[in-house]
């Protein structure tokens, strides 16, 4: 079975061989780049949704294919001085076209001031993440959840998501 992922994101991309390995799942990956039509960082869950399914939808699939469609997003809340920010990821599974499923994964608290710093910058071409990265908050490739004292890295928290979507569209028998 052919595996499309919408995006060559690292942490994506590994996330999802991984879950094709542990679970033994005799597939193989191939990387389709694809628009997602929002900003490049998405904020809210609507327009980071939005993102993952004009991902989903821009790829063209046979009825033996899955696609993979990873939009990462922000949450806000709050007043600018109490501002909470959460990173977090929609993951969207189609198989053949003809079934979709998704989970939203778990949150991971951003500093509300690298927030701020890369809005300001504008969201349209840039991502949190990009921005960090240039700043050298982060170094470049290295997870920035781990960075900010995570314990559990971006690949740990998208391959929960992918192997929930992979049970619910009977691709695996258990949750390992």
């Amino acid at each position: 079975m052919k595996i499309v992922i919408t995006n060559s994101s690292v942490f994506e991309v590994q996330a999802l061989q991984r879950a094709i390995d542990e679970h033994e799942i005799d597939a193989r990956i191939e990387i389709r780049e694809s628009s997602s039509g929002v900003n490049a960082q998405p904020v809210g869950m609507r327009e980071t949704c939005r993102g993952a399914l004009n991902r989903m939808k821009s790829c063209d699939v046979s009825e033996k294919q899955l696609i993979v469609s990873i939009q990462g997003g922000l949450l806000v809340s709050g007043e600018e001085i109490n501002r909470k920010v959460e990173d977090f990821f929609i993951v969207l599974v189609s198989k053949g076209g003809e079934k979709r499923v998704w989970e939203r994964t778990q949150t991971v608290i951003f500093p509300a001031d690298q927030y701020h710093s890369a809005e300001a910058a504008g969201f349209e071409d840039l991502t949190v993440r990009d921005f960090l990265e240039a700043e050298g908050v982060v170094g470049q490739g290295v997870d920035p959840y781990l960075s900010f004292g995570d314990k559990r890295s971006q690949v740990d928290i998208i391959y929960d998501a992918i192997v929930s979507c992979f049970f619910q569209l009977k691709l695996t028998k258990d949750r390992k």
